[in-house]
Parts: C-alpha cells; sequence; structure tokens
C-alpha cells in the first residue's frame, strides 16, 4: 500500500529541519496539513506524536503530507522506517509505531487524506516531556533554534540521537 507520510518534526520539507534527506529525493509534491486528536512533545530536538481521539479531542498537530514517486516509494519508507526506528517485523520494540491516519489539508476544502505516519506507542513513551505550543514543530523551531543547532551538532559527531535522547530524557 503507497500512501503518502504525514510529517510533523524533523521530516518537514521548507523549513530547513535535518531529516528531510531521507526522503531520497523522491518528493513529488507535499501540502500543509493537519491530524486531529494528537499532540506534539519536545524531546531535546525532535517531536514525538500522540494520538489520541478521547485526551485530545479538541487538538491537531500541524504538518505535511508529502508524496514520494511510486518507483521510488519503498527505498524511502525503508529510510523513514530506519530514521524513525520502526520495524514493521517487531513493533513492539520499535521507538515510533508507524500508523496510517487520516489527515485533513490546509487548502479550502480540507479534504481528508489517508497517509502513513509515526507516533509514540503509548502515553508512557511521552510522559514528564513538555508539549510543544501549539502543535507546531516549524513554529517551535523559529521559536528555539537552539534545537536546529543541536541537530547539526549531533549529526556531525554521528550520535545515535534517537535513543540517546529518548534514554535521557525518560530518565531525568
Amino acid at each position: 500500500m503507497s500512501l503518502p507520510f504525514f510529517v510533523y518534526g524533523t521530516l518537514l520539507l521548507d523549513c530547513d529541519q535535518p531529516n528531510t534527506h531521507h526522503f531520497l529525493g523522491a518528493v513529488e509534491r507535499f501540502a500543509s496539513a493537519s491530524l486531529p486528536s494528537a499532540r506534539l512533545f519536545a524531546f531535546e530536538a525532535f517531536p514525538m506524536m500522540l494520538i489520541d481521539a478521547e485526551a485530545f479531542k479538541d487538538e491537531h498537530v500541524r504538518g505535511q503530507v508529502v508524496w514520494v514517486q511510486a518507483e521510488r516509494y519503498d527505498d524511502v519508507l525503508r529510510s523513514l522506517d530506519a530514521l524513525e526506528e520502526f520495524d514493521p517485523e517487531r513493533p513492539d520494540s520499535s521507538l515510533y509505531l508507524r500508523q496510517t491516519v487520516t489527515v485533513h489539508t490546509a487548502d479550502d476544502d480540507r479534504r481528508p487524506i489517508e497517509c502513513f505516519t509515526y507516533s509514540a506507542k503509548a502515553a508512557s513513551d511521552v510522559a514528564g516531556l513538555p508539549v510543544v505550543p501549539l502543535n507546531d514543530w516549524a513554529l517551535f523551531c523559529r521559536d528555539k533554534p537552539a534545537a536546529l543547532a543541536w541537530w547539526s551538532e549531533q549529526q556531525r559527531s554521528g550520535a545515535d540521537v534517537r535513543r540517546q535522547a529518548t534514554q535521557t530524557d525518560k530518565e531525568q
């Protein structure tokens, strides 16, 4: 099933995010969109989204729908799975969960689009983390340029950024 991707953090296109290279140059198009019943939480320099229809019924996460070239789809999916540390054979041991969601585009008709996205598996994954204001990572990064500087330094050093940050944040 070749669904587009709903991205909300370091994969956002057109706002200087550090992980857009995981799309492997295969982006056909993208559009602003939002996911209802979800909330963003901040690790040091990347977000994790939790979807919960009860707890977040009046909230939505801002992001983008990204369509990729059909001939490169499997490569992009593997690249994104690796970034998000999602193992389709062992989802319970994965850092993020890849799941199908319905988002709404920001254009006039707000049409629903079925997408893959990566999110927290449970509330315990984000317990104690600060909420990203307005559930908008791009706006958060504009207000907090240190987050992007942190990514740059970590990538230069070759650090295992996601595992390291999640362990550190959960231990605090």
